[in-house]
């Protein structure tokens, strides 16, 4: 439950985390728009104001609205509370824009004094340069907002992942909580299982035999015994580790092919036992030969020859009203025995 609580108070961090980081970004995202508002209406309002006045229409108002702009452009304070964009290019530009406005208010004021065609002219030039000027500071102070939504959404991205990922181990958790929990209600599940193999362990096949010997079938049925050949071999040469992985792949290959007939289980380290109902010598014959053939296909794949599979088998068909389930486990390991001695421990 530690393990729970700790992905909630996450998953609560990364909640207030995205509130805050979401109101602070859609407040600098609305200031990164203003300043570029502004500063398209500097480029436009400094056209407007040069045109009245060589039209010698003096306009005290747009020009102080002008000063107050481009001043909390570069302050961040004033009237209108513009932020400062953190971008060297668009810096840049502003402090350009500065000097080139001072420059420009002085040309206005020669024009007052004396509205001659030379001064006129000198204004219009001067306006031409400062307007390529505000132009290049608007697109700057727009890619620049728009490198900060880009930024933004990478961030959403990566935290809505982080989202994910733990909503996702949230559920592996409480699955595996559910699964527990079944498992402790239903002890069968784990205390009948080989955890090695994945299959019926020796709990198990004792479980079955005991309930065969209290309900004996009428109809014949066979007990099937494996012992795999050569596992010792393995374990000395290869280690312990690829002979439990032998022993185990032998075990998936027998509860594969056993599916169709009847009950495989792990009797023993390397031994198996299968028990099938309604059986026939015919069908067990059968059922061998179907093991022979996926496990050549298993050795085929072997690069290794130690790794190959090799198994000696014992097997009696018979009827429990003539004889008792623990003779036929016994009759069927000394024909088991009896055919690992005809192998000599099998090509290992």
């Amino acid at each position: 439950m530690k393990k729970f609580y700790a992905v909630i108070v996450i998953i609560t961090v990364l909640f207030v985390l995205v509130s805050v980081l979401s109101m602070s970004s859609i407040r600098q995202l609305q200031g990164n728009a203003s300043v570029v508002n502004y500063c398209g209406v500097v480029r436009g309002g400094t056209q407007k104001l040069v045109k009245e006045e060589l039209m010698e229409r003096q306009d005290d108002a747009l020009r102080s609205m002008l000063d107050e702009i481009i001043y909390s452009l570069q302050s961040g304070e004033g009237t209108y509370d513009l932020v400062v964009l953190p971008d060297d290019k668009y810096l840049g530009f502003l402090k350009q824009i500065q000097v080139q406005w001072a420059d420009l208010k002085k040309d206005i004021e020669a024009v007052r004094r004396d509205p001659s065609d030379e001064n006129k002219n000198q204004l219009f030039e001067a306006s031409q340069t400062y307007f390529a000027l505000a132009n290049d500071l608007t697109f700057a102070a727009d890619k620049y907002s728009e490198n900060q939504v880009k930024r933004m959404d990478l961030l959403f991205l990566v935290i809505n992942g982080a989202f994910v990922l733990l909503f996702l181990a949230g559920v592996v958790y409480v699955l595996r909580g559910v699964i527990a929990s079944r498992n402790a209600s239903n002890p069968d599940r784990v205390s009948f299982i080989d955890p090695m193999t994945g299959i019926d362990n020796r709990a198990s096949c004792d479980r079955l035999i005991s309930k065969i010997n209290m309900s004996p079938s009428v109809e014949d049925i066979a007990v099937v015994l494996f012992n795999m050949n050569g596992i010792t071999i393995v374990n000395n040469k290869l280690g312990q580790k690829t002979g439990d992985k032998v022993i185990t792949d032998f075990a998936h290959i027998l509860k594969d092919t056993c599916k169709d007939f009847g009950f495989v289980g792990r009797f023993g380290g390397d031994e198996f036992i299968s028990v099938i109902a309604k059986a026939s010598p015919q069908m067990i014959k059968s059922f061998i030969k179907e093991i022979d053939r996926e496990v050549w296909a298993y050795n085929s794949r072997q690069k290794e020859h130690l790794r190959k599979i090799s198994f000696a088998v014992g097997y009696v068909v018979a009827n429990l009203m003539e004889i008792t389930i623990d003779d036929m486990i016994y009759e069927a390991f000394r024909n088991m025995t009896e055919d690992k001695d005809r192998s000599k421990k099998g090509p290992l």
